[in-house]
């Protein structure tokens, strides 16, 4: 999403929820406080901006293939192998087959 595109879409956000607001308290508080304006702040502000309001969703992280070869007996071998070297000695749960 390009800066203008981020930038617009905090004000159509901003508006809408100003004008959702039946006890217009956002509207006086803009009013009275005023707003340094969305053009002033930075990318990443831009961005964090858009997650907080919702106005940008999240994306879900892709799930981790632990090997490469698309052959689903050997994820589960791979799996158990990785458990078992992160366990801790005195772990009582065996995940050794």
């Amino acid at each position: 999403m390009t800066r203008q595109k981020m930038i617009a879409a905090l004000v159509d956000a901003t508006i809408a929820e100003l004008l959702a607001d039946p006890e217009r308290a956002g509207l006086q508080q803009l009013l009275e406080h005023g707003c340094s304006g969305f053009a002033r702040m930075s990318d990443a502000a831009l961005g964090r901006e858009l997650q907080l309001r919702g106005v940008l969703g999240f994306d879900e992280p892709e799930p981790f293939d632990f090997d490469f070869d698309d052959d689903d007996d050997e994820d589960d071998d791979e799996i158990v192998e990785l458990l078992a070297r992160t366990a801790r000695p005195d772990d009582e749960t065996s995940l050794r087959r």
